[in-house]
């Protein structure tokens, strides 16, 4: 196939279906530090958390559906409550855990990969989806820091309380073991300690509770990636994997915050640095190297009308970027509340609709070089090295705002999906590189 080197001007190119037409999800594997599809593609994921757990039933269908593909996303953490599905010790509430698989179903014939997660917030306080019977002592509130690390030491010090929270995964992978977009399994949000502060410690016991989970569910659904969360204090103090820790096919979740987020501005008067970002995410990239698999950015995000929040959304945009590596940004939310991505009647929120509806490439035949985003000039690279081997496209997602400027394409033929806004590239002949550009 002769390679293409194009500039035009882009309202005179694009070949548009009669509608959009969406193909069959295949299933991830980890596979050299990457998701892969199964045409053998690098998939970058993109998307937002769900807070499923928050609601009961849950207020999610096909609406919510295109307000996510809205974004572009094509990916989402899916929240699910302990407490909701056991409100008490060894009775199981069915109905509700179908309904959140039923979501994820939709999704998945819709292009959406699913990432269900048992979600917790703290430990015991009222509204941490933990289930109050299990909780001794009681905790009174938010701020009961003492009742909520005496409840959360001995989950990691007792093996039969674990087996409570493995055996409620069981039944999670019943119901989602079938479903070809489920990117895999993320076991517990944000895992917390009264040690987790001293680098190692309670990585020890974190990681020993890792082990046996891995052991009782991945007979269950042997293929699937299991997606591990480091402690909550990952996003200051780094993540120490036990020398014998030794499990395949895993990928990492870090929440790579910044604590003026966690702990307000009563104690974190400077925003975190340029320097401090780049810094974590180059410490969570060597993290997942460790763990050997992908790096998976689980839950980031920020009020933008607050202090510091919009110039460290755009720096986390940018280094998500770079590192080529996917993320949910916290929350799919259509509540007013501040963190949330769409307003109340489901149009996207100013500032997110211009940065975080960006493009991306969500498969690439080959190995990516190179992915630059400026939303502000909506200008676009991606370079990849295409691999003859893969007989699947690449396809990039390209919002129709960026499609008014001129494009360069340099590698194979090419098409451009107004429904989809998704742009499809097939593989060139030769192995140089491949190019694809918005100026």
């Amino acid at each position: 196939m002769r390679r293409l080197a194009l500039v035009l001007t882009l309202t005179t190119l694009i070949a548009a279906t009669a509608g959009p037409d969406q193909k069959p999800l295949s299933r991830l594997t980890t596979r050299d530090g990457q998701f892969v599809d199964g045409h053998g593609r690098v998939a970058l994921l993109r998307g937002a958390n769900v807070p499923a757990h928050v609601f009961k039933p849950i207020p999610y269908g096909p609406k919510d559906i295109e307000a996510l593909k809205g974004f572009g996303f094509n990916f989402i953490r899916l929240g699910i409550s302990w407490d909701k599905v056991e409100p008490a010790a060894g009775e199981y509430d069915l109905e509700y855990l179908r309904s959140v698989a039923a979501f994820a179903r939709l999704c998945g014939e819709a292009g959406i990969y699913v990432m269900p997660e048992v979600h917790k917030f703290g430990w015991c306080a009222p509204g941490s989806d933990v289930p109050t019977w299990l909780c001794d002592p009681p905790v009174t509130g938010g701020d009961d820091f003492v009742g909520m690390f005496k409840n959360a030491d001995r989950f990691w010090d007792d093996p039969a309380v674990q087996d409570k929270f493995i055996a409620l995964w069981k039944l999670v992978i019943a119901e989602f073991k079938d479903l070809d977009c489920v990117i895999g399994y993320n076991p517990m949000n944000e895992p917390l300690a009264s040690t987790m502060f001293i680098p190692g410690l309670f990585d020890r016991k974190l990681f020993a509770f890792y082990d046996r989970f891995i052991a009782a569910i991945r007979p269950l659904d042997p293929d699937r990636p299991i997606i591990l969360e480091p402690c909550t204090a990952n996003l200051i103090i780094p993540m120490v994997v036990p020398p014998g820790f030794k499990r395949d096919n895993l990928a990492y979740a870090p929440h790579p915050y910044y604590a003026h987020q966690n702990f307000g501005s009563y104690f974190w008067h400077e925003p975190e640095t340029d320097y401090g970002q780049e810094k974590k995410y180059f410490r969570n990239s060597l993290e997942a190297k460790r763990l050997g698999g992908p790096l998976l950015i689980g839950e980031y995000g920020g009020d933008p009308d607050t202090r510091f929040a919009r110039h460290w959304l755009l720096k986390t945009w940018r280094l998500q970027d770079r590192y080529f590596v996917g993320a949910a940004i916290w929350s799919y939310d259509k509540s007013g509340e501040s963190w949330a991505i769409l307003n109340p009647d489901y149009s996207r929120r100013e500032f997110f609709d211009r940065n975080l509806r960006r493009p991306y490439p969500r498969a690439t035949a080959g190995k990516p070089v190179q992915l630059k985003v400026d939303a502000e000039h909506r200008t676009f690279v991606f370079r990849w090295r295409p691999d003859a081997s893969i007989a699947a496209p690449t396809e990039i997602f390209i919002p129709a705002e960026y499609m008014k400027g001129k494009l360069l394409v340099s590698a194979g033929r090419w098409r451009y999906d107004e429904g989809l806004e998704l742009l499809t590239v097939e593989n060139p002949e030769g192995t140089g590189e491949a190019r694809v550009e918005i100026k």
